[in-house]
């Protein structure tokens, strides 16, 4: 008998992301040795059927991909642990620290009006629309996974925290720090305002109005398949 998907999920959900990739491998290969008639015909004759096996294989691989998207976001986008809120912050300024000494000349905000300058900066770009610098916003914003959020007018504004998270920010700044990375600039804004970014179904809602109103398509998810995630002013 074949266990259902969220018992398949239960054995491995304190793997590590790195740990599970193997799992996935080993799925998919099954499932490419089924779809491609590679099977032993004497399996055919077997309980559960290649078929049931198959079929089970293709649901333990998407519950084990949303796994592997949240292990991935947790290690290695923003870092979740278990610690208390106050050992977080804590663990927070040290990262910010020993990242601040290997930035060189890039630096990370460091208070709300360094967050909203950048703000202004894209709004500057996209409210302007020449090109390279409008495209650069828009690609910006679609390709993004943490947003600070703010509500001018009613109207929910979305600003990605890898560009919004180093100090006095532009295209040209941007695209030549190359070692640019929300695991850094997230900590960054978190210290800032006083939270970390989550998951919310209204602004993910108002995400996509927002892409729609810019002219683009918003993504599924956030680069790598990555639940995105909001700060709200």
């Amino acid at each position: 008998m074949m266990i259902s998907p969220n018992g398949f999920i239960e054995s491995y959900k304190n793997k590590s992301y790195k740990e599970l990739l193997p799992i996935r491998d080993e799925l998919m290969q099954e499932i490419w040795t089924f779809e491609n008639h590679s099977y032993d015909s004497e399996l055919i004759m077997m309980h559960p059927s290649p078929e049931v096996v198959y079929q089970c294989n293709l649901k333990y691989l998407g519950e084990l991909c949303k796994l592997i998207a949240d292990k991935y976001n947790q290690e290695y986008v923003w870092g979740d642990t278990e610690e208390s809120d106050s050992d977080q912050n804590d663990s927070d300024i040290r990262m910010i620290m020993k990242n601040d000494k290997k930035l060189g000349n890039v630096e990370l905000v460091k208070s709300l009006e360094d967050i909203k300058h950048n703000m202004q900066v894209i709004d500057s770009y996209l409210n302007k629309g020449v090109d390279p610098e409008y495209t650069y916003a828009l690609n910006l914003i679609k390709r993004g996974i943490c947003f600070v959020v703010d509500d001018c007018s009613g109207r929910c504004r979305f600003y990605p925290s890898r560009f919004i998270g180093y100090a006095h920010n532009t295209r040209d700044k941007h695209d030549n720090n190359t070692r640019k990375d929300g695991k850094v600039t997230n900590p960054a804004i978190s210290s800032i305002l006083g939270t970390k970014p989550e998951p919310n179904l209204e602004l993910e809602k108002e995400y996509r109005q927002y892409c729609e109103d810019l002219g683009i398509v918003a993504r599924t998810a956030g680069t790598y398949g990555i639940q995105r995630k909001f700060w709200k002013l």
